[in-house]
């Protein structure tokens, strides 16, 4: 589970930017309360600040938000006053908190931004002398990141702290090491089953656990020195992949049952929930490190390249890039589809549609390749997004776009807008190579598409192992068109998230979570079908659950309530069915009012009568938030790659990894969760949680940000409207479709001048080896060096297992060549990899599941 960063960053002090007494607010404390119940979350996150001025105060904070959080309740307190907030229609709380604040009573408000959604605003008026509190109420589930755990992360530091010592927040001191303030924390785990495995971000943590094992209580006190980096609390149980389903009854809800269907999908048991013992020690800090065992298996899908081919890409750039991307055609899995987009002023398609992964269109695609030159003028990302995303979607083949650029655009936004939308049945993955890349662009695009992205500097000698370790986290195995059929309860559904027709894909490792709300008194024992299509198997499969209405839990806690409204509210937002497109603004509003859920149509409000109206002029304190945009930012090794969601090398939600740094890690043992924990470990091993979420940020890495080298936007600012685009892209031919955008002279003179001779593409050793693979992942032949090892005896123990002699003898030569690529091109292995897990699937359809048990050489 990510939280928004701008909720862990405690600013040291609330200063007028425009204030000539400098007076403060001086943040005093900070404290994180938060109760983990299997995979959904509850939080409350306090801040305490003290008023020295006479004069009142009104605090304007405007934070992003983030679509995987739930904002549920605020409260405020005033010396021995408080503020319970009730939600309510957002013009209405408007009116009443100005009404509030001009009778000189202290009123508090938050909301949505009405012109930017991405932002949540809270306004705290009339705020007199003395000491204030702020308390936060949210829920929240957990992220899968690290295989068979679910973690909670709680990012400290994702935007610039601020030096108290200057005068203005327009002087931010980027970077510290330390949150300013004295900090706690207490994070209590429940679990269906025993706790076997608990893993914890910082030094100086404790923790209890009750004595059947279930319960784990992590506590860190009060501290003015702790360390600013992500809070993160991992755990595993025995019985963490199962399927289940949990069903909760609140008394807010008097007729109502919320129903939460959740488990951790997975094609094999191959990779299980514990980690060896090298892995702990050290976990992966680059994308090329996963070991093949986190993911053994590769699945069908479509896959889509956008290449940046603008003037600023010529000479090393662009032949770099073709080199990786034929590396990426080749290494795309069997029985998959595929198409290159091209991009600058102008786009085009390689083909009309994509293409099944077939011998005569992969040696087409390569040659097409050697003729690519950075001759489009300007960077216009947003028509390629546009007309990718217009495509129908097919659930058997899963779509991934890949978009690699070296530039930076004017309207990042409204394709980052773009991509969200669509990224239920897309996953964005972005690299931004060379200097002049935004990191802003680059980030934001993988975050919204729940996809990786990378920073690659220019001459990168990793650029295609970074690339083809993308891929490698976008061919996992997706579970794909899920449906439930809750039998017998169907006409007790009030509704279920989520559900046709914007359902989202779930790939291998992640959480899948299911909420339905029903109608208490026409619940009945039955069983229920959670049906999908694994496209690993390319078949539908099924899990059948027992639905028992004498097993539901009764308690205060709503939090599955409210995670049900909110899936809703997005389901809303993202629906294509008539219907409900008609309905959708009094649904979501109807919606946010009963459950108590943040939405852009409501707003929380409260507010305490003072006594007296104070004479003196109130002072207006409005807090900046510093965005990552129009910023290079030069990360060190190790802050690579940015899941979508939370940022990192790798994320292991959705498929993708999420990446690491430095960081101290409990690791507590099956051995020693049996009883009551009296200790705990300790070590400094490198750990999968890192960076926050709106990209995971500075818990991670130290950036350095300069200007980005600015390219021109003329062209970007005359791209035309969604509309225009969409209905060109539909009604013209795809492969000479080019939007003409208007380029400058100026851009021209950046553009390369086209040639008819062929790039001239650098040629690796292994690559001789590597040409001779099959699409379907077999070898027929290799290089006549190796044609001893081909005609070496084939062992006996294989001819028992495949009895179709021209079949051995294609399974032995890909045996041959498995050997061959790990004997002599080891230290290249993170960019064949890809060609050796497309051989090894091959051979595991064949009976085959370690091909060196027959490597006898």
């Amino acid at each position: 589970m990510r939280l928004p960063f701008w909720y862990i960053n405690p600013i040291v002090s609330l200063i007028a930017p425009t204030a000539p007494t400098n007076k403060e607010i001086p943040l005093k404390s900070s404290n994180l309360e938060a109760k983990i119940q299997n995979s959904t979350v509850s939080i409350k996150y306090s801040q305490t600040f003290v008023n020295s001025e006479e004069n009142p105060l009104e605090c304007l904070y405007k934070f992003p938000a983030d679509p995987y959080f739930s904002v549920t309740g605020m409260h405020i307190t005033l010396e021995d006053r408080e503020i319970d907030a009730v939600i309510m229609e957002k013009e209405e709380a408007k009116e009443l908190y100005d009404d509030a604040v001009a009778a000189g009573h202290t009123a508090a408000k938050i909301n949505y931004d009405e012109n930017i959604p991405e932002i949540i605003e809270l306004a705290i008026g009339a705020i007199q002398k003395g000491k204030v509190k702020i308390d936060v109420y949210m829920v929240a589930k957990c992220d899968v990141i690290k295989h068979g755990f679910y973690s909670f992360i709680f990012p400290v530091n994702f935007i610039p702290r601020y030096d108290p010592t200057r005068t203005t927040l327009d002087q931010p001191k980027v970077g510290g090491d330390r949150i300013p303030g004295n900090f706690s924390c207490s994070i209590t785990v429940e679990a269906s089953a025993a706790i076997s495995d608990l893993s914890v971000s910082h030094k100086g943590m404790t923790f209890v656990q009750s004595e059947d094992g279930k319960q784990v209580t992590v506590k860190l006190e009060k501290a003015k020195d702790v360390l600013a980096k992500d809070i993160v609390v991992s755990y595993s149980t025995e019985t963490i992949r199962q399927p289940s389903i949990s069903l909760h009854a609140c008394d807010k809800y008097q007729d109502e049952v919320a129903a939460h269907i959740s488990f951790i999908p997975r094609v094999s048991d191959e990779h299980g929930v514990e980690d060896s013992e090298e892995t702990k020690e050290e976990q992966p800090t680059e994308l090329n490190d996963v070991d093949d065992k986190d993911d053994p298996d590769v699945a069908s899908g479509e896959f889509i390249f956008i290449l940046d081919r603008s003037g600023s890409m010529g000479g090393t750039r662009i032949t770099t890039a073709i080199e990786a991307l034929s590396l990426f055609i080749q290494s795309l899995p069997s029985d998959c589809k595929f198409n290159i987009v091209s991009f600058g002023g102008k786009f085009e398609f390689m083909y009309k549609t994509s293409q099944k992964y077939e011998k005569k269109a992969i040696d087409q695609t390569l040659t097409k390749l050697k003729y690519f030159k950075a001759n489009m003028g300007g960077t216009n990302m947003l028509d390629p997004i546009v007309a990718i995303t217009s495509l129908k979607h097919n659930y058997k083949y899963p779509r991934n776009v890949f978009i690699l650029t070296d530039g930076a655009i004017s309207n990042t936004d409204t394709v980052v807008n773009k991509i969200k939308e669509y990224n239920y049945c897309t996953r964005v993955h972005t690299f931004g190579i060379g200097s002049g890349a935004s990191a802003y662009l680059v980030k934001e695009t993988a975050k919204a598409g729940l996809g990786t992205s990378a920073m690659i500097p220019d001459n990168d000698p990793k650029i295609k192992e970074k690339i083809i370790q993308a891929l490698k986290m976008a061919s996992k195995p997706a579970f794909t068109d899920i449906k439930v059929d809750w039998k017998e309860n169907n006409g007790a559904l009030d509704f279920q998230c989520p559900r046709a027709p914007v359902s989202r894909y779930i790939y291998e490792e992640e959480s899948l979570d299911i909420y339905a709300i029903f109608k208490k008194s026409a619940l009945v024992e039955s069983e229920l079908e959670l049906c999908f299509f694994n496209t690993f198997t390319q078949s539908k499969d099924s899990i059948v659950l027992k639905v028992d209405p004498a097993l539901t839990i009764t308690s205060q806690d709503d939090s599955v309530f409210k995670l049900a409204a909110k899936e809703n509210l997005v389901h809303y937002k993202r629906t294509t069915d008539p219907e409900e497109i008609a309905n959708t603004t009094s649904s979501s509003l109807a919606l946010s009012l009963k459950y108590s859920v943040l939405s852009d149509q409501t707003a929380f409000f409260g507010k305490i009568k003072n006594k007296e109206k104070s004479t003196l002029e109130m002072k207006t304190i409005t807090i900046p938030i510093r965005k990552m945009r129009d910023f290079a930012i030069l990360q060190r090794p190790g802050s690579g790659m940015y899941r979508g969601r939370i940022g990192g090398i790798m994320r292991k939600c959705g498929g993708m990894a999420r990446g690491s740094r430095q960081m101290d890690t409990m690791m507590l043992s099956k051995a020693e969760c049996a009883a009551p924990i009296k200790g705990m470990m300790v070590n400094s091993a490198a750990s999968l949680f890192t960076m926050s979420n709106a990209i995971k940020g500075s818990a991670a890495p130290e950036m350095r940000a300069r200007k980005a080298v600015k390219k021109s936007s003329k062209a970007n600012e005359k791209c035309k409207s969604e509309k225009e685009v969409k209905e060109k892209f539909e009604s013209r031919d795809l492969m000479r479709h080019v939007e003409e955008l208007g380029v400058d002279d100026e851009d021209e003179c950046d553009i390369m001048a086209e040639s008819t001779q062929s790039c001239v593409i650098p040629t690796a050793d292994y690559q001789k080896v590597v040409s001779f693979q099959e699409p379907q992942g077999y070898f027929k032949a290799l290089p006549s060096k190796y044609k001893d090892l081909v005609a070496a005896s084939i062992p006996e123990e294989l001819k028992a297992i495949i009895s179709d002699e021209k079949m051995i003898a294609f399974i032995w030569t890909t045996i041959v060549a498995l050997y061959v690529l790990e004997k002599d091109y080891q230290a290249s292995k993170g960019e064949w990899t890809m060609i050796a897990k497309k051989a090894k699937t091959f051979l595991k359809k064949n009976g085959i599941k370690d091909f060196k048990q027959f490597a006898n050489f």
